[in-house]
């Protein structure tokens, strides 16, 4: 890997990894909101930059295909705002318009600015994991109990309720939830990414 190209990565990963440990504790200490660190959007910064400074795919490709659907929605949702001064999904990103100043622009920043940053560096990287996919059974079973201790209040990452009106609720839905998100998002996206990174080497 040459020189430019390592700078380039290791700057991404400084970058997410500041991002994280900011977003910690505008959260954790300056809003005394410990369990909101637990949503995928807080805590993935820190993890897509020491994976990305590690250059360690299966994690940086599992953890962006975990991250991926939730952030494009929130994204789209603030830019449905933007434009027509209405939010098209009623709760995903409105709680920004109740927060901060300095709150919103670290929110806006783990929504718009990380997946671009993951996307970038897995090309820089191009290093194929298939396995990746399988880091989402690591991630959620780390977070189950999480999600357990502090209940439906916070429903954290929508392991207790999607919040979509017009969609049913799946029954046992903290079990069956990550399990479709796993084999309906996460696998597919995960071998798509190996797909482009193998399509994008043989280019090479």
């Amino acid at each position: 890997m040459n020189k430019k190209r390592n700078f380039f990565l290791n700057s991404i990963a400084i970058i997410l990894i500041l991002m994280g440990i900011f977003r910690f504790f505008q959260v954790v200490v300056i809003a005394n909101d410990f369990p909101r660190y637990f949503w995928f959007c807080n805590f993935s910064p820190l993890i897509l930059g020491l994976a990305i400074y590690f250059r360690n795919s299966f994690v940086l490709i599992g953890q962006f295909s975990v991250l991926f659907l939730g952030q494009i929605f929130w994204t789209i949702d603030l830019i449905y705002f933007v434009f027509l001064k209405s939010f098209l999904f009623e709760d995903v990103a409105r709680y920004i318009l109740n927060e901060p100043l300095i709150s919103q622009i670290a929110t806006f920043s783990v929504h718009v600015f990380v997946l671009p940053l993951a996307i970038i560096a897995i090309f820089l990287i191009r290093k194929e994991s298939k396995n990746a996919w399988m880091f989402s059974f690591i991630l959620f079973a780390l977070l189950l109990p999480i999600v357990f201790y502090y209940g439906a209040e916070y429903n954290l990452n929508l392991f207790y309720s999607h919040r979509i009106e017009y969609l049913p609720e799946f029954p046992l839905h903290s079990l069956t939830f990550p399990l479709a998100y796993i084999f309906v998002v996460v696998l597919p996206l995960s071998y798509l990414m190996n797909f482009l990174i193998r399509k994008f080497n043989k280019k090479k």
